[in-house]
């Protein structure tokens, strides 16, 4: 499958969110979790897809640069730009989110939300209760989750702990502490201030 790259935004430090489209038809609709295989400067890569679950919709994958980048994510940084062409080798999902009617709870660490945004988004389209647990070392990691924090959310907490960030999202409301914030707003580069 050909894909196209019709938008790239750095979101976060050393991150960029690609939005990839078909060059000819529409693309599959995918399941929450799922990755894109792409041929990226040579190598093999899988992304997983944090959006692209309705058919048509274009998929988008956000990228983190590696310190021990082979050439993948370098390059993806680096060089890919808005126009290019990139081989798509295959849609699969190896993490499903579960069908059962529970609460979901979410736990994450830096760059590994992606494959949560769309199940989160699904959670709550299906009127489930949920809550993301996001660990990071680099507050500008919050930008990554923004859009689960800004539609979905209920609740969000954040927590300073051993050095790492600690944000929380929960969908019913239940906050734990006063610094609980239940009004949505996207998140800020500003230091701290997500309230």
């Amino acid at each position: 499958m050909k894909l196209i790259v019709t938008d790239k935004q750095t979101i976060a430090e050393d991150t960029v969110s690609v939005r990839l489209e078909a060059v000819s038809g529409p693309l599959e609709a995918v399941a929450p979790g799922a990755h894109v295989t792409l041929e990226v400067n040579g190598l093999t890569r899988r992304y997983t897809l944090t959006r692209g679950h309705n058919a048509g919709d274009p998929y988008e994958i956000q990228v983190l640069r590696s310190k021990d980048s082979h050439g993948g994510s370098q390059w993806i940084h680096d060089d890919l730009a808005v126009g290019d062409a990139l081989e798509g080798l295959g849609v699969a999902n190896d993490f499903p989110l579960s069908a059962v009617p529970a609460p979901s709870v979410f736990i994450a660490g830096g760059i590994g939300i992606t494959p949560f945004l769309s199940m989160a988004e699904a959670v709550a389209a299906a009127g489930r209760a949920f809550e993301v647990h996001h660990s990071l070392l680099n507050i500008l990691f919050i930008v990554i989750a923004y859009s689960v924090y800004n539609s979905y959310y209920a609740c969000y907490e954040d927590h300073n702990r051993l050095g790492s960030q600690e944000s929380v999202w929960r969908s019913n409301g239940s906050c734990t502490t006063p610094a609980c914030q239940h009004h949505p707003k996207r998140p800020t580069l500003g230091g701290g201030d997500f309230g």
